[in-house]
């Protein structure tokens, strides 16, 4: 017997990711949109939408697995072991 299960994906969660680009794009074209203004705060005003974008989009389910992922290859990093400087100098 061939099941397949496919990832239910909410209403809600499409909705929320379609906002996410949306307020990215508007972000991007505000920024060229007050290019008067200081770079200084166009710069400011962009981080802070992306802060908000990646604030949306961690509620997602993509979001929470993509999150799950980062912290799971942060520890998978710890983990090696890496060589040290003078092996690279001898290498030299």
């Amino acid at each position: 017997m061939n099941t397949q299960v496919e990832a239910s994906t909410s209403v809600f969660d499409v909705v929320k990711q379609v906002f996410s680009v949306v307020f990215v794009v508007a972000g991007v074209a505000a920024f060229y949109y007050f290019s008067e203004v200081s770079v200084l705060y166009r710069v400011l005003g962009l981080m802070f939408v992306v802060l908000v974008v990646a604030g949306i989009t961690l509620t997602t389910d993509m979001g929470r697995t993509v999150w799950s992922f980062v912290l799971e290859s942060k520890l998978e990093v710890r983990k090696v072991v890496w060589p040290s400087l003078r092996w690279f100098l001898l290498l030299v």
